[in-house]
């Protein structure tokens, strides 16, 4: 007994047979659409080419091809498989468009292509995004009806297009000439840059929706995968790094060098060191708190920054401000990553590297001893979260604040977000009693607030589930006495 699939019918070329009696019948069910004889035709000669190309590769040989002939086959082959994905991303908003797809048991446009194209829903959905794009986008079209783009080149230069259309040529010249992976960077900055780009909303979008998700696959295998904002990002592969490095010395043995092989594939030496870090609930050289000796942290973070930008508080269209190896990065977090963090920033003006310098300001063991033992949680009031915390200076390192015990503070994520992102302002009402501070954290809207971000009004964001994170957190005994660093001086340019 043959079975036919639901909605077949509606299949031009599922199959090579009997092509002409299959778009007949497309034909009788879409009288509605205007050049149907034409587009019949049209089908029927695209069913002589696809017959074609399947005659080739049904008599194609690999081993008596030489390397010379198999490179031009190769190419060739691409150009039919980017004109295919033309064709693909054309029809596909066409199916869409047309409503053709309803006559189906599926309820989208993207699952029925999907099924049509033997692929994920999020792949069909991806290309009907294409599709959408490139009526905006006519110098996108023309490239990839000409077959100089490829379906991934595509997708990278329409997304960022649409944010920056008159930057679609230069984009399109990007992927002919340079690689995938340095055409995905020039996109993702010219997202991160352009002036119609709110880099905050942007933030507070990515930390809303951060997550870390868990799974086991068909063979029993632990797998994990997670979003976070671009500092948390480059926070944890700078520990990561750092505790790849330790592992590969101690493999390696004592006296033999740097040079010397690791018995250990990388790939499973980062995932060894990201258990490491995890289980072990150190970073860097010490603990969360950094009271076992160490001075800070063990790692560094290389800051891409226009230094007229971080001395503005944020980047203007075309300035930059980036994370190197993980992405644009709003100005406030770079500040905020100077708080506790050695941070290499690489200053800009113009597109010109002017100057570099190490901006960390590492807290020492003593006094993070002494800062752990008087906030021993969230001195937010009202706030009891006790893990996870995170040193904040209460007078910025680029308002002059000193790195000593009256101007640090500890503060969960969430409050040291809104301090950092969303105007709120941390201040001291009793500053003679080291002891026991007592604090008042003021929204950008209050009458009472002082400080950056109170061009900002309306309501307060709403708060996010607060995650537990493990936090080791000694209590020394003694009090060391707090010891002031200058904050470092930004020289003009």
């Amino acid at each position: 007994m043959t079975v036919t699939p639901p909605c077949d019918h509606l299949l031009m070329a599922r199959s090579t047979a009997d092509v002409t009696s299959q778009t007949e019948e497309m034909g009788a069910l879409t009288v509605d659409d205007p050049g149907s004889q034409a587009d019949a035709r049209l089908a029927v000669t695209l069913g002589r080419a696809a017959d074609l190309l399947n005659s080739i590769t049904a008599t194609l040989e690999p081993g008596t091809v030489s390397g010379t002939d198999a490179v031009n086959l190769y190419q060739q082959s691409v150009r039919v498989e980017r004109l295919a994905h033309a064709l693909k991303a054309l029809l596909a908003g066409r199916i869409d468009s047309s409503g053709i797809w309803r006559r189906s048991e599926h309820r989208s446009a993207a699952a029925f292509i999907a099924w049509l194209d033997g692929v994920s829903v999020g792949e069909a959905r991806s290309l009907l995004d294409t599709a959408e794009a490139l009526n905006e986008l006519p110098a996108v079209e023309e490239a990839l009806r000409d077959g100089r783009l490829s379906g991934a080149q595509t997708r990278e230069i329409a997304d960022a297009a649409r944010t920056a259309p008159a930057q679609q040529e230069s984009l399109i010249d990007q992927a002919t000439e340079g690689s995938m992976t340095a055409l995905r960077n020039r996109c993702r900055d010219l997202k991160a840059t352009h002036a119609g780009k709110d880099p905050r909303a942007t933030h507070r979008r990515i930390h809303a929706n951060r997550h870390f998700r868990h799974w086991t696959d068909a063979e029993g295998a632990f797998c994990y995968g997670g979003r976070d904002v671009p500092e948390v990002g480059a926070a944890i592969l700078a520990a990561i790094a750092d505790q790849m490095k330790r592992m590969r010395t101690a493999e390696r043995g004592p006296g033999t060098g740097t040079e010397a092989p690791c018995r250990t594939p990388y790939a499973a030496l980062e995932a060894d060191a990201v258990a490491a870090l995890i289980t072990s609930g150190r970073a860097g050289s010490g603990d969360a708190s950094g009271t076992d000796g160490s001075s800070g942290p063990g790692t560094m973070i290389h800051v891409r920054i226009d230094l007229d930008a971080l001395r503005r508080g944020h980047a203007e269209e075309g300035e930059v401000s980036t994370i190197e190896g993980v992405g644009p990065i709003p100005v406030p977090g770079v500040r905020a990553l100077l708080d506790d963090a050695s941070v290499r920033c690489i200053f800009h003006k113009a597109g010109d590297i002017r100057a570099v310098a190490h901006l960390g300001r590492t807290i020492s063991a003593a006094l993070r001893t002494a800062l752990v033992e008087r906030d021993r949680c969230c001195v937010v009031p009202g706030c009891s979260v006790s893990t996870g915390l995170e040193i904040d200076h209460t007078i910025p390192l680029f308002e002059g604040g000193p790195t000593c015990l009256s101007n640090l503070a500890r503060l969960c994520h969430w409050h040291h977000y809104l301090k950092t992102y969303d105007g709120w302002t941390l201040r001291r009402t009793n500053a003679d009693d080291e002891a026991e501070p007592t604090w008042v954290f003021e929204p950008p809207w209050s009458a009472n607030h002082r400080g950056p971000g109170s061009e900002h009004g309306g309501p307060p964001p709403p708060k996010p589930r607060v995650g537990v994170v493990s936090e080791r957190q000694p209590r020394g005994s003694a009090r060391p006495e707090a010891s002031a660093r200058a904050a470092p001086t930004l020289w003009s340019a």
